[in-house]
């Protein structure tokens, strides 16, 4: 108990200015950013005691965070080392778990997908301007269905895209070439309809038409 028997030393004039732990932090920047820097790549804010023992032998920032800690922040009834080490790991845990998650290292998989929700939105759902690629891939899912008539020819694609209520003109596709009523193929220079979805000769989609006229592939 001798570290605690230090600690204890300069107890005695602190006890009448208790401060939080969350003040302590404050004076101790670089302690916080270790200690953080450890509970994010764990996923959780439970640190167990001899880690942070660990740590103040490893960085004396943190040792310097956590005798300030004793000083301002623990109980100053007589405690074991282990107790102290046990109030500080509690202390941090509820300071940081809303950000880091509070579970034993054991269950962190879970706390870090929690908490990862809870900071960084996953940026998919809500990106309403989505990349050149996804449109592509977007694009060609949803005219699966519009490819078999269109195949065919383009006559007969004419009814069947009508038919099948595709007659979506895409503002963007409309924009690629001049004239509203065709689009002209990128890949084989076929003028197309300007309700088919792909071109007639060479199944190319209207919108990668569009794609193309405006970044056109490189070579």
């Amino acid at each position: 108990g001798g570290g605690g028997g230090g600690g204890g030393g300069g107890a005695g004039q602190a006890a009448s200015q208790k401060k939080t732990l969350y003040e302590v932090l404050r004076y101790h920047p670089r302690a916080q950013e270790v200690i953080t820097k450890a509970m994010k790549s764990q996923g959780t804010a439970n640190l167990q005691p001899s880690e942070l023992r660990q740590m103040t032998e490893q960085n004396n920032m943190v040792y310097h965070f956590y005798l300030d800690f004793l000083n301002y922040c623990a109980s100053h009834t007589a405690q074991s080392d282990e107790q102290q080490w046990e109030s500080l790991s509690k202390a941090l845990k509820k300071h940081f778990e809303k950000e880091y998650g509070g579970t034993t290292v054991g269950g962190s998989g879970g706390a870090a997908g929690g908490a990862g929700n809870q900071n960084q939105k996953p940026p998919q759902p809500q990106r309403p301007n989505n990349t050149l690629g996804d449109f592509i891939t977007i694009e060609t899912k949803g005219k699966k269905n519009a490819k078999m008539p269109a195949r065919g020819g383009g006559r007969m694609g004419r009814g069947a895209g009508r038919g099948a209520g595709e007659r979506k003109e895409d503002p963007s596709s409309g924009e690629a070439d001049g004239e509203g009523s065709s689009w002209t193929c990128p890949r084989c220079t076929l003028r197309n309809e300007i309700f088919l979805l792909e071109c007639g000769a060479c199944g190319t989609s209207k919108q990668q038409a569009a794609l193309w006229a405006e970044f056109p592939p490189l070579g």
